[in-house]
């Protein structure tokens, strides 16, 4: 949590400092202070270290290949679907989870017109993470058949977290969270209305509808945004879902923990005043629920 601890706090009197301290790992909360910057942990049950990369890419319909195709095909599909379209924008959170503590490590994003030049240092930042699982909402659909057709067509050697099937000894080395989620027979939603249900932040960038416009102006960082966006949403969502399977101990800490790294990285996003207001919103709902703990422990 940003600020002094002793000012967030604020023990009464009457708690020694070993109340306090059983009252914060009680409410799964433990402050901590590297060179002067207090920051939000918690404890939790024991458990192997996992390793994540979230990922979300942005992309433009090839028009002129697609027509190309059309006239090609005598029963074409009227709708481009994903082998006619490029990527042009992506971005990626790695985190690691080891005995409930959520860690932010690196927060990225690659753009430009050149998709092989993209493609090659998103590629290069998987193939730097072996140990990490990647971690999608969706994109076994589209996402990752786009960067499959990008390392065909520029010659580029996939990381195994992007190739089909691939497994180590603790599971798929993709994550689909679109796919899990759904749980077998339940039916596939959009992000948004997960998002929306369980109170994450989302579709704080710009519109992907805006994509064309925007890639005409030669306007990238913003197509970079509506990525980020995205992986922030996803992190926030696999977060509670690895808090409601117990993995994680507070939901509420690793969302502040993600959004600050993302703040810290990204302050001069024109999203950085909202999620400041989200922050704020999980730090009194911490501050309540450590109250309550240090309540009980009169």
């Amino acid at each position: 949590v940003e600020g002094r601890a002793a000012d967030r706090l604020t023990p009464r009197p009457a708690h020694t400092d070993t109340q306090v301290d059983k009252a914060r790992h009680r409410a799964g909360l433990v402050v901590s202070e590297p060179q002067g910057t207090t920051i939000m942990h918690y404890t939790a049950i024991p458990a192997a270290e996992q390793k994540f990369i979230v990922l979300d890419i942005e992309f433009l319909t090839d028009e002129a290949l697609h027509q190309s195709y059309v006239r090609a095909d005598p029963m074409p599909s009227t709708k481009a679907r994903w082998p006619m379209r490029r990527l042009i924008a992506a971005s990626v959170l790695s985190l690691s989870i080891c005995d409930g503590i959520v860690e932010v490590e690196d927060f990225r994003s690659f753009s430009g017109p050149d998709e092989a030049s993209v493609a090659k240092k998103l590629f290069g930042y998987f193939a730097e993470r072996p140990q990490h699982r990647c971690v999608t909402w969706g994109g076994l659909g589209t996402d990752i058949n786009i960067l499959r057709c990008a390392a065909m067509s520029h010659g580029l050697k996939l990381p195994r977290q992007l190739r089909s099937g691939e497994r180590d000894r603790t599971g798929h080395l993709h994550l689909d969270l679109a796919v899990s989620m759904k749980a077998g027979a339940g039916a596939y939603v959009h992000m948004l209305e997960l998002a929306m249900r369980i109170g994450a932040p989302c579709k704080f960038g710009p519109s992907a509808m805006a994509i064309p416009k925007l890639v005409a102006r030669g306007h990238y960082r913003p197509i970079e945004w509506t990525a980020e966006s995205d992986v922030v949403t996803t992190a926030w969502i696999l977060c509670s879902h690895l808090a409601a399977i117990g993995e994680v101990t507070s939901a509420d800490a690793a969302h502040y923990g993600l959004l600050r790294h993302v703040r810290l990285r990204r302050g001069q996003a024109p999203y950085s005043s909202y999620l400041g207001n989200v922050m704020d919103r999980l730090r009194r709902r911490m501050d309540d629920s450590l109250n309550r703990w240090l309540a009980e422990a009169d």
